[in-house]
C-alpha cells in the first residue's frame, strides 16, 4: 500500500502526493522488490519471491513497514467517541444527560457538503489530499476534533464507525 493516487503507482514516479513531496524513492523501489521477482517467478520461473502480509507505505514517518500481518499484531484497538461541541474523545459519554453525548446539524440534501472548492467531472487526481477544510459558512456538516493528543499516533486496521442518527425531517409518502 503506497502513498499514491488509485494507479499513481504507474503513472508517476511517486516523488509526491499531489503538491506534497515525499522525501524517499516510493515507485522504483516498488518495482525493485515487489513486481520484478513477481514477474520473474510467475512469468519466468525464476525464484520465489518472499513477502510480508502487508507492505505499507507510512506517510507521517515516510517509511515503508513491513507486518507479518495485517492489522498489525500491535494494533491496540481503540474507540472514539462523538461529544457535543465538535469534541471526539477516547471517553464514552456520561450519563449526566444527552447534552453532553450528542450533537446537532441541518442537513440540506439541496445543498450537499462540498470537500474540495473546485467542481470537477468524476474523481479528480487531488481527492485524496485536497484542503478540506472548507469555511463552515459553504458546508453542512459537523466536524470533529480530539484534544491536543501527547504523542504521535499511527492508525492501521480496520476503521468501524457505529452512528446512532435522529430526524426532525419528513418523507413524503407520494413518493
Amino acid at each position: 500500500m503506497g502513498p499514491w493516487r488509485h494507479g499513481g503507482w504507474s503513472s508517476n514516479d511517486g516523488g509526491s502526493l499531489g503538491d506534497n513531496p515525499i522525501q524517499l524513492e516510493t515507485v522504483g523501489l516498488l518495482s525493485r522488490e515487489h513486481r520484478v521477482p513477481f514477474f520473474e517467478y510467475h512469468l519466468k520461473g525464476n525464484g520465489a519471491p518472499k513477502y510480508p502480509e502487508a507492505w505499507v507505505f507510512e506517510t507521517g514517518t515516510n517509511q515503508w513497514r513491513q507486518h507479518d500481518s495485517w492489522p498489525p499484531k500491535k494494533v491496540q484497538p481503540k474507540s472514539l467517541f462523538l461529544r457535543a461541541g465538535g469534541r471526539l474523545s477516547g471517553d464514552p459519554p456520561t450519563e449526566s444527560g444527552p447534552s453532553d453525548a450528542s450533537d446537532e446539524f441541518l442537513s440540506d440534501p439541496a445543498k450537499p457538503v462540498p470537500f474540495i472548492e473546485k467542481i470537477a467531472i468524476g474523481m479528480s487526481p487531488e481527492y485524496m489530499l485536497a484542503d478540506q477544510d472548507l469555511p463552515l459558512d459553504v458546508r453542512t456538516c459537523s466536524a470533529y476534533e480530539t484534544d491536543v493528543l501527547p504523542e504521535d499516533v499511527t492508525i492501521a486496521g480496520s476503521i468501524r464507525a457505529e452512528l446512532f442518527v435522529s430526524t426532525s425531517g419528513r418523507i413524503p409518502m407520494d413518493r
